[in-house]
């Protein structure tokens, strides 16, 4: 009857997303830029008659040429774990199409395959006789992460599908593990960890801080395979994210970050930019380039003489030190980054121009969970940093408790990896985007907020009446999350 039961939660997901990606008008996220830098991995290219209206921002498109072979200049290469999807399907669409053309949709539909796999490992993670859990946590994971905030990406070549994959198979991978207590699970985490530090530069600090989980798992556990095997996957970890630091993005777009961290982040901050140049020792009339970003017709980032004086002057470390002596700007810095926090949809068009819609139309089906976040949800730094921090109170709560303490430490690396993930976008890019940049940090902070929800329901008291009459005493209070399903 479990399983039963799985498959239609499954199958419920999958016609949900299949009627959001597949079935006219379709939904997708327009390009800003970004897809040449996978598509041309692949040489998959626009049509020649497109312009740039057509290709940009406005709407979305689902066919594309295929010349064939890599088609980069090899100082462009920037690396994504979202390239193990575009080349999959890229062989599908060889097999499936006959004209040639590459079907944007075959992407979309690699994305949701995986998806629905991350799904199906947490909800099989659900204890057999604990049904009603198994469908209130089924009701939420669709509200949350079957939201078209999320699910849009998957039409696109954008590298948060491959964020939000890997991360929600990474938890459906630890419940697993945890559950069953099979080491190919354990292994099976660290890989699409290593794959989920590899989709972008923002998220390399996961991949470091989990590496590090492992060697405290190393010391911890007792049998010779298993400690061979953290060992290994740790060392893996480690290497690979730290290879993919130095070497993932291309030389150009690190400049572009360095530049707009400066006069698109730390210039913006100030009401008197030449003090803030004088601390980075950069000359006093650079201040005429604040807040122009790097595609701002006035920027100078292509200007030999400037590039000559910033970017040997100035490097990501001394932007991280101006951080650290400057704390009044850093609150600033965050305070920005609350203000956007939960905006994270970015304004690009969702629909194919043969729709009809007009220029930059957004989905606006099964869009509740995002308008409520984006609405309801205070944008500021007590309400943020103080969820957190309830969060870490009830971890460690569960911690002290615990005789098997690993699992909950799991459970302590989310807030500040979800605290990261709110710092890094404006320190690392300034106001660049910065809405898009914020959709790691969502999704973590969905994560704990669906936790500490079941949490709080696991240790509501049996006098509530509401409680008492749906029966929920013997789905949650007898049923702590914590002891019987996440650890």
């Amino acid at each position: 009857m479990k399983e039963l039961l799985q498959w239609l939660v499954l199958s419920f997901m999958l016609l949900i997303m299949i009627y959001q990606l597949m079935v006219p008008p379709i939904v997708g996220i327009a390009n800003n830029g970004d897809f040449e830098r996978i598509m041309m991995w692949e040489g998959i290219i626009y049509k020649p008659d497109f312009t740039f209206e057509d290709k940009y921002f406005n709407h979305i498109n689902l066919k594309f040429d295929i010349i064939g072979g890599q088609n980069f200049d090899p100082k462009w290469k920037f690396v994504s774990s979202e390239l193990l999807f575009v080349k999959l399907s890229v062989w599908i669409n060889h097999i499936l199409s006959k004209t040639g053309e590459f079907d944007l949709r075959i992407l979309g539909f690699v994305h949701l395959v995986f998806y629905a796999v991350a799904m199906y490992l947490i909800i099989s993670s659900v204890d057999a006789h604990r049904r009603i859990f198994l469908i209130g946590l089924s009701l939420i994971l669709v509200f949350v992460f079957l939201d078209v905030g999320y699910i849009s990406y998957f039409n696109s070549f954008y590298s948060e599908s491959s964020i939000l994959i890997f991360l929600l198979l990474s938890v459906g991978l630890f419940l697993k593990a945890n559950k069953t207590q099979r080491i190919w699970f354990l292994g099976a985490f660290f890989i699409v960890v290593l794959l989920l530090a590899w989709s972008k530069q923002q998220t390399g600090l996961i991949g470091f801080l989990v590496a590090l989980y492992g060697v405290r798992m190393f010391f911890l556990k007792n049998d010779k395979k298993t400690k061979i095997l953290i060992a290994s996957m740790s060392f893996l970890l480690f290497a690979s994210t730290s290879w993919y630091f130095i070497n993932g993005t291309p030389a150009h777009m690190k400049e572009a970050q360095l530049y707009d961290s400066v006069f698109n982040g730390i210039l913006v901050l100030s009401d008197q930019p030449k003090e803030e140049l004088n601390k980075l020792e950069l000359p006093a009339d650079f201040e005429r380039f604040a807040n122009a970003s790097m595609f701002n017709a006035k920027s100078p980032i292509r200007d030999s003489t400037f590039r000559n004086i910033f970017f040997n002057k100035i490097n990501h470390l001394d932007v991280v030190k101006y951080y650290i002596s400057n704390p009044d700007k850093l609150y600033l810095a965050l305070e920005v980054s609350a203000d956007h926090s939960f905006n994270f949809r970015p304004g690009y068009g969702n629909f194919e121009k043969s729709s009809g819609m007009p220029s930059k139309s957004r989905s606006q089906s099964f869009d509740d969970w995002s308008n409520i976040k984006n609405q309801f949800f205070p944008k500021n730094l007590w309400f943020i940093f103080g969820f957190l921090l309830l969060y870490m109170m009830m971890v460690i709560y569960e911690w002290r408790r615990a005789k098997n303490k690993l699992p909950v430490e799991v459970m302590m690396l989310l807030p500040i990896i979800t605290g990261m993930a709110l710092v890094t976008p404006f320190i690392g890019v300034g106001m660049t985007e910065i809405g898009k940049h914020m959709f790691l940090f969502n999704v973590l902070f969905d994560i704990c907020l669906i936790i500490a929800v079941f949490w709080l329901l696991s240790k509501l008291s049996l006098s509530t009446k509401l409680f008492r009459r749906l029966n929920f005493y013997s789905a949650f209070i007898r049923y702590n999350p914590f002891k019987r399903f996440l650890f």
